[in-house]
């Protein structure tokens, strides 16, 4: 112990020196004008990853062609490179490969937006945040940031993008909750990329870790499905026709509702993380349940953050204490044994990871009692789908909503005519057979998720994040159904194609 408290105290001196530096600076730092412009830091932890070249560095130009007059966004790429200029290159480099103007005939446009893409390449800035000092730097650089232009400029807040692996969540927060604030009233949030837990055990430890340094509503955890435009439909429908699915979704009119996220790739090169969490972690947790709680949760013409919340929480609560056990199918296409053994260079290995799981499930919800949720996700199937259905009694038909892929295409509702659904505000419409199908029209600001998400965390719009509650509720549901499959060693399906796995449908359902 006393080597370990030695070998501590260089870091904790460090740490409240750092803490008297930072409130000795906000002290000196002159105070705004009335017409200040508001600066809002974006700091991005992780910066030379894939998630970072593939969504998010392009995300973050969208999000600054589209900022305010009277605000100002300074983006931060941040990697633990050692050598600095080394660092700095890689991300300039990499900005330049991944971030482009949005196509458009008109030159005029085009022309602008490639001004200002000049000047968001000029402007990003790169920090190596490798330890505490590293980032007492940055604290002091952006401080140093604002009072260059003393009165004129006044820090609105910091968003932190934590792009890193889960494991280093709770000690960067501390850091930078430590030593790496902004000064009040400015705010501070952080977005978490998942998996956010392997069960609930260490996702009550995961959260309470960083329940130390950050306060609930600083916490972003994201889930970029939630900022599909195929899912954020839902809501909007929901919302303009709340009476009318206020007197349909009971247990007289309802027969079931679907849920299906299907896809045609493989795990090929990617079943290193695959292999530790099987589709159940990869999607029934949180995308799948996420579409369960939207469709599944109390219609309401409008709510307020805190109803939508609870709406939510009532939805995962019911899957949490259901006392109806779940129906399970488990598969496994044919080749991928073949493709963790390519991965993990070992030809021994024999895994029984599911790659589909066809789950049955009931809510102890009153709308929705004894009415099964069948939710159906998979790798290497017929084809690329994501949607929600709830089907009615009497043959009446079904209320779809259409996420992605699939012969719909773009995002639709479809709901039979007979019922009289209304068009929300900005949407079209059109008859197809005895079915309306509804459209969203162009209402949302961005295409990509990632910037949808992002732009919301800088306005404080917490409604599409993923709260400390639902998460754990959402654990509280699927942790014994995880437990019981590996508990009971039970063998998925070798399937080479989807219709292989229509007769274990049928005939294949473990009780657990």
């Amino acid at each position: 112990p006393s080597v370990e408290c030695a070998m501590r105290f260089p870091v904790l001196l460090l740490g409240l020196l750092a803490s008297l530096l930072v409130a000795a600076d906000a002290d000196t730092t002159a105070p705004a004008s009335a017409t200040a412009t508001n600066v809002t830091f974006v700091v991005l932890l992780g910066a030379n990853g894939n998630l970072a070249s593939k969504y998010l560095l392009q995300s973050f130009f969208d999000i600054y062609l589209q900022r305010l007059p009277d605000e100002r966004i300074v983006f931060v790429a941040a990697t633990r490179e050692q050598n600095v200029t080394a660092g700095e290159e890689l991300i300039a480099r990499t900005l330049r490969q991944v971030v482009s103007c949005p196509h458009t005939a008109n030159a005029a446009d085009a022309a602008v937006c490639q001004a200002q893409l000049g000047e968001f390449l000029n402007t990003f800035l790169y920090a190596r945040l490798r330890s505490l000092p590293d980032y007492v730097a940055l604290h002091l650089r952006l401080q140093d940031y604002i009072d260059k232009e003393a009165g004129r400029l006044r820090e609105a807040g910091r968003l932190y993008y934590f792009s890193i692996p889960p494991s280093a969540f709770a000690e960067t927060a501390s850091i930078i909750h430590s030593v790496a604030r902004p000064a009040a009233p400015a705010w501070l949030r952080v977005i978490l990329e998942k998996p956010f837990g392997h069960d609930l055990s260490s996702a009550e430890d995961l959260s309470r870790a960083l329940s130390s340094s950050l306060q609930e509503h600083e916490v972003y955890r994201i889930d970029h499905y939630l900022g599909k435009e195929g899912v954020m439909q839902i809501k909007a429908f929901k919302q303009a026709n709340a009476e009318k699915l206020r007197s349909l979704l009971t247990p007289d009119h309802l027969q079931r509702l679907e849920i299906a996220m299907k896809e045609k790739e493989t795990c090929e090169k990617r079943t290193r993380f695959y292999n530790e969490y099987g589709v159940i972690r990869d999607v029934f947790q949180n995308h799948l349940t996420e579409l369960l709680a939207l469709v599944a949760m109390e219609p309401q013409s409008s709510y307020t953050p805190q109803e939508f919340a609870d709406a939510k929480h009532a939805v995962l609560k019911a899957a949490a204490e259901s006392d109806r056990k779940p129906l399970v199918v488990l598969g496994q296409y044919d080749d991928y044994d073949s493709h963790v053994r390519e991965d993990h260079k070992d030809d021994t290995i024999d895994s029984d990871v599911p790659t589909y799981a066809s789950i049955t499930l009931h809510l102890k919800h009153p709308r929705w009692a004894n009415v099964p949720v069948v939710m159906v996700a998979g790798k290497k199937l017929s084809e690329r789908v994501a949607c929600a259905s709830i089907l009615f009694k009497g043959n009446r038909g079904r209320l779809h909503f259409h996420i992605q892929g699939g012969d719909d295409g773009r995002p639709a509702v479809r709901a039979p005519t007979t019922m009289g659904f209304s068009t929300p505000q900005g949407w079209t419409s059109e008859q197809a057979g005895d079915e309306t199908v509804f459209r969203p029209g162009a209402t949302f600001k961005f295409k990509q998720p990632y910037a949808s998400l992002i732009h919301d965390a800088l306005r404080g719009v917490r409604e599409s994040f993923v709260d400390t509650e639902s998460l754990l509720l959402s654990w509280r549901a699927w942790t014994p159904v995880l437990a019981r499959i590996e508990a009971e060693r039970i063998k998925p399906h070798i399937y080479v194609q989807e219709s292989d796995l229509h007769s274990a449908k049928e005939h294949g359902h473990t009780e657990l």
